[in-house]
């Protein structure tokens, strides 16, 4: 089952490597997952696909409004992204171990093998400390889980080892410039389970 795994999974990034990429462009290597209310970030997209046109991506069980599942090739400050507009959660598309291929898992896996080696992951949350005010962007340094995921493929990841120092300590001189105005902290990220 898994060479059949793999076999599609190549075919859907081939496609959206195909339909993304032309030749001569630099490949980007920062790719970007834009939750809710993201569209503020100032990207000049040169070229798109939804994530249902790309043949073999499996559709979830259910939808969430104002998500364009959009995967898109642009640039950032200068800089060669791939940017997810509206991505697909957890709670949509429940782990099936018979299928081969999982929405969750595969549009992140489509940048990666696009040439991605960092992943910004956004997404619009509450606070619990009544100083961060709507509107402004926490950098997480660390997580807590309050529900206990079901992860494909019986994986566990610590999200702990996924941070990035380098990111964490460019925050100020890195956020600004991108979106004038926007307040910049750093706090833990709670994960509860949606919606």
């Amino acid at each position: 089952m898994e060479l059949a795994q793999n076999k599609v999974i190549d075919g859907i990034v081939a496609h959206a490597r195909e339909a993304l990429l032309q030749p001569g462009d630099p490949v980007p290597q920062i790719g970007i997952i834009l939750g809710t209310g993201w569209d503020v970030l100032p990207i000049t997209v040169k070229r798109e696909i939804k994530l249902s046109e790309i043949p073999g991506f499996p559709a979830p069980a259910s939808r969430v409004a104002d998500h364009a599942r959009v995967l898109c090739y642009g640039i950032v400050a200068g800089i060669p992204v791939f940017a997810l507009r509206g991505r697909y959660h957890m709670y949509e598309a429940p782990y099936d171990p018979r299928d081969p291929v999982h929405p969750v898992m595969l549009q992140t896996e489509i940048m990666i093998q696009c040439g991605v080696r960092d992943l910004v992951v956004t997404s619009a949350v509450g606070s619990l400390d009544p100083k961060i005010e709507p509107g402004t962007l926490v950098i997480a340094d660390g997580f807590l889980s309050l529900f206990d995921p079901r992860l494909p493929m019986d994986m566990f990841e610590s999200l702990e080892d996924v941070l990035c120092p380098k990111y964490i300590s460019l925050r100020q001189s890195t956020c600004v410039p991108c979106v004038p105005g926007l307040p910049v902290t750093v706090g833990g990220h709670a994960m509860v389970q949606g919606p």
